[in-house]
Formats: structure tokens, sequence, C-alpha cells
């Protein structure tokens, strides 16, 4: 009998030695899968909340690049203080009054190699404030527009002139824009 009570002494040790271990496996097992449950369901809201940067990104490269900005960038301007004009004024002539700004959308295809620069303007007249590219799909090889901000700085007469071309490359260029530039 005394051997009895020994295996049952033992028998019950070594249950209880073996269930605390499993226990606390068990334990640490779920309270691991409710901490890792809280963090994905917290991360998952932190993904969820739009955090605005304190400045522009600089441009990307690919489908999700629709516009590429060339510093300065002026503020939005009023609706009378722009005169907006494109490839139909190509040849003719604007009139401008000293304050306002003249903006020219240009389309342009940057994918192709092919870019438009300025070649003649008289920078003490019109002065380029911005340049920037805006794509009509964000595709890509998709083309867009081009467009420059000028503003007026004094009374006077100016060409402004343009060409499209690739730099690299020794030949005429594909197309050109000129507008006779009058601010009175």
């Amino acid at each position: 009998m005394m051997e009895e009570n020994i295996v049952q002494e033992q028998s019950a040790e070594l249950q209880n030695k073996l269930a605390k271990p499993w226990l606390k496996i068990a334990l640490f097992s779920v309270l691991g899968l409710v901490l890792m449950g809280g963090l994905v369901f917290a991360g998952s809201k932190l993904r969820r909340r739009e955090v605005k940067p304190a400045f522009e990104p600089m441009p990307t490269i690919g489908p999700e690049a629709t516009e590429v900005v060339f510093p300065p960038v002026i503020s939005p301007l009023k609706e009378e203080e722009e005169v907006r004009i494109s490839a139909e004024n190509n040849g003719g002539q604007v009139i401008l009054k000293i304050g306002q700004t003249l903006i020219l959308s240009l389309a342009s295809n940057p994918s192709t190699g092919y870019t438009w620069e300025v070649v003649e303007i008289d920078e003490a007249i019109l002065r380029q404030t911005y340049r920037g590219y805006k794509s009509d799909r964000p595709l890509p090889g998709a083309g867009g527009q081009d467009v420059w901000h000028f503003a007026t700085q004094a009374e006077g007469r100016t060409t402004l002139s343009l060409r499209y071309w690739r730099p690299w490359e020794e030949v005429k260029p594909t197309r050109t824009f000129n507008v006779e530039v009058i601010v009175r």
C-alpha cells in the first residue's frame, strides 16, 4: 500500500510538473496572439490614416508620375491676373499689363526624349517664374502639356521663342513656338 501511495504521489508530482509548462506555453501563446492581433489591428488603423507631407515630394518616374514641377513655384493667381495661350497662338501677338502673368501650355511627350526649351526672351520685360509638366493620362509614354508662367517685369516688347527638340541631336527642332509679347 505504501508503494501504491508513493507511486500515486510521484504520478501526481509528474502531472503537476508537466501540466505547468504546458499551461505556461498555452498562456504565453494566447497572450502572444492577442498582442500580435492588437498590433496588426493598430497597424491597419495607422495605414488608413492619411499623413500629409510637410513638403511636396520629388517626382517619380513611372505611371504614377503625372506631374513634374520645376521650382520656383508661384502661388495661384486670380483669374484676371492670368492670360493663357497655347499652340493656337503660335506666330501671334499677346498684349499684357504690368502685374499680369502669361501662362503658356504646349503639347509634349518627354518619354520620347523631346523637350521644349525657351530660346529667346527679354527677361527685363518678361521673366519665367514656373515650369511644369502635366500628363494627359497616367500611362507610361502618354503625352501631356508643358506649362510655363511668365511674370511681366516692365513695359516693352519681346519675342517669346521656344523649340521642341532632343538636346543631344544636332538637327533642327521638330517644332517651334513664337509669340510677340507687348507689355503696357
